[in-house]
């Protein structure tokens, strides 16, 4: 018996619909960035994670963003004034303290090196600065601006402003630290050794001067060593941690430091705190 041919309406239906083409397939296709969705948002949040931590570090307070934090919060530029000298016949070393009347006043190496390193600080913080000579900065100038005094000796304003510190520098010829409250107790490098060989010793100080009314930084030492070696202190960190050994809240308050600095053949060591006072 011949079997009757099969029509369209007898085709068997698949007992699941196999999908279509054309518009309608858009609805049911897999959207081509869901591939790498995944490793697109792992690595979005790698770099937000990566900004996040150059943020926080970046915006860190360090002892030393702490302790040039009022200098760099000034309206006005700083003014960093480093000791002057002049050659003079008059003294064994060849030279004298500059005074506002010569012509021709220079600072030594050791001068030159701490303000460099002061100067790479600021520039570092964006700091707006002039570099000005002790021997013609006047009191208006200090009035009017936060200043940054390098060396002792050699700078006059060190001498000037110094009465509003514990820790002094002895006038000439002694060269010596002492405290005003005990006189008794000084610091001086030992006479019994070379020059080279002669541990030194400094201050580093960040007070409101109650002559002109505004913000001093000290930088200075008895000698060229603790000169270069309290300019280190104040701008490295790990050297500027050791006050939070001494005083929890010295970042608000005026603070004096007397650092000690072994020489060897000339070279400096770390410098070390001596004494720490916090008004």
């Amino acid at each position: 018996m011949p079997v009757a041919p099969v029509t369209d309406q007898q085709t068997p239906q698949p007992l699941i619909d196999e999908p279509t083409t054309g518009a309608a397939s858009a609805w049911f296709r897999t959207p081509s960035w869901m591939g790498w969705k995944p490793a697109a948002a792992l690595t979005l949040i790698a770099l937000a994670a990566g900004f996040a931590f150059l943020f926080r570090a970046s915006n860190r307070k360090t002892s030393v963003n702490l302790f040039w934090q009022p200098v760099h919060a000034s309206l006005n530029p700083v003014i960093i004034c480093p000791g002057a000298l002049v050659r003079s016949a008059d003294t064994p070393s060849g030279m004298v303290m500059a005074k506002r009347t010569d012509d021709y006043p220079f600072t030594s190496i050791a001068t030159t090196v701490s303000l460099a390193d002061v100067v790479r600080s600021f520039s570092m913080n964006q700091t707006k600065f002039i570099v000005q000579p002790a021997s013609t900065t006047t009191l208006a100038d200090m009035r009017e601006h936060p200043v940054v005094l390098i060396a002792a000796y050699s700078n006059e304003w060190t001498g000037r402003i110094q009465n509003d510190l514990r820790y002094r520098f002895a006038p000439e010829p002694a060269r010596q630290i002492y405290d005003a409250v005990k006189p008794s107790t000084t610091w001086m490098r030992p006479a019994n050794l070379p020059l080279n060989e002669e541990d030194d010793f400094g201050i580093v100080a960040r007070f409101h001067s109650k002559l002109t009314d505004n913000l001093v930084v000290l930088i200075a030492g008895i000698g060229k060593n603790a000169t270069q070696a309290a300019a280190q202190f104040v701008t490295t960190p790990r050297y500027l941690d050791l006050l939070n050994l001494q005083s929890k809240d010295w970042a608000s308050k005026n603070v004096e430091v007397v650092l000690k600095v072994k020489v060897i053949d000339g070279k400096n060591g770390a410098p070390t705190v001596e004494a720490v006072f916090v008004w």
